[in-house]
């Protein structure tokens, strides 16, 4: 009876508390990294779909600013694959789960969905069938390559943190450096392993590693912030003199170009992606920038859904602010800035009625039991040798 009086009179944690607990679980610095990066994404996408970099004349001010830009914001995709391998490995061996994938999938759903809904209310005339049904086959209908990838990495994950784990620190140390040289240095001038710039699963799931490998191995563990963000601006300033000043020639097959520091798989930009991880790791965040980690982390990944969205690129941004170069370039800089940091603020506020909706519906209990379900499966049907 006494037990029953104390749980009935047990209040339910407020909202901020349940904030404050969130926080404490994660690495609030690197949570906040995570909304900086999607900050960076929807700024390279102002810049290359808005039409900047095309339409700025080199020798301008506005190609001068805009190459800036894009030098300091092109760490963006490299930053969240890193993180990725950061909070994804651990030393402690993890259950199989696939609620992570369902419930991201369920994200990417719904953002479509809601997309093509709100432009069939304001455009019908732009929305078709397809824009409601490609949705429910993100991968089918190559509508988020990031997404296509990490599917892709996911997969791979379990194999990967268990390699991780089996391997002496000595041995990953010599892997990370091997991987950089080969994968970075010498794909900045030949690409013979085909990264594409980056845009594959296999770049992102040697991203995963080497995010891994920062972590178990404490790479950077004596390099405080400030020496991790002054490195960072170091290669920022490389890959944009070189972008203004830098030479162009062919010797031998292997390609010198002004734009070769600017790829996802350059190795200023993986360089400097991997000195944010350190940098941000470090960080001792106060209360309120804790809480309001732990407040936009669920919807994060939200922010790159709805800006890469067809119908949000194609009729809100394709072209849109490549009329900024004629004008001052400071005034290009500010509203670019401006606009995706509204964007940003925006897409997670928006998504977060998402988060709401699926806690009312119990999506997650949900999502748990359909892991539970998988694994009671894997274990009477798979055995285990």
């Amino acid at each position: 009876m006494q037990n029953n009086e104390k749980t009935a009179g047990t209040k339910a944690p407020s909202f901020l508390e349940r904030l404050d607990a969130a926080g404490r679980a994660h690495n609030s610095g690197v949570d906040l990294l995570r909304i900086l990066s999607m900050f960076y994404i929807v700024t390279v996408h102002a810049l290359n779909w808005g039409g900047v970099f095309e339409a700025a004349q080199p020798g301008t001010g506005a190609f001068a600013c805009s190459a800036l830009l894009r030098a300091i914001t092109m760490t963006c995709v490299d930053i969240f694959a890193l993180i990725s391998g950061f909070v994804g490995y651990s030393e402690k061996k993890k259950p199989l789960r696939i609620a992570p994938l369902l419930q991201l999938y369920l994200q990417v759903v719904t953002c479509g969905v809601a997309a093509a809904a709100v432009f069939m209310i304001v455009r019908p005339d732009l929305v078709s069938l397809k824009d409601f049904v490609l949705p429910f086959i993100p991968i089918t209908g190559n509508l988020y390559w990031y997404y296509t990838a990490y599917v892709g990495l996911f997969i791979l994950m379990p194999l990967l943190n268990a390699a991780l784990r089996s391997l002496p620190k000595r041995t990953l140390r010599v892997i990370l450096i091997a991987m950089f040289a080969a994968f970075s240095v010498y794909t900045c001038v030949a690409d013979r392993f085909k990264l594409q710039g980056g845009y594959t699963t296999f770049w992102l799931i040697l991203l995963y590693i080497m995010g891994g490998i920062l972590k178990k191995c404490e790479v950077g563990k004596k390099i405080k912030p400030w020496m991790a963000f002054a490195g960072i601006a170091v290669l920022t300033a490389v890959v944009w003199l070189w972008t203004l000043f830098g030479l162009e020639l062919s010797v031998f097959g292997v390609e010198i170009k002004r734009n070769m520091l600017y790829p996802y798989t350059s190795p200023a930009i993986v360089a400097a992606s991997a000195l944010y991880v350190i940098g941000f790791s470090k960080l001792r965040c106060g209360r309120f920038v804790t809480r309001l980690a732990a407040f936009a982390l669920p919807s994060v990944f939200a922010v790159y859904l709805i800006n890469g969205n067809d119908l949000i690129h194609t009729h809100l941004i394709e072209g849109r602010f490549a009329h900024l170069v004629a004008g001052s370039p400071l005034v290009m800089v500010g509203t670019i800035v401006g606009f995706s940091a509204a964007f940003v603020a925006a897409s997670i506020l928006l998504d977060r009625v998402r988060v709401l909706v699926f806690d009312l519906l119990r999506v997650p209990q949900a999502l748990a039991s359909i892991d539970r379900a998988a694994h009671r499966l894997v274990e009477k049907y798979i055995p285990n040798d």
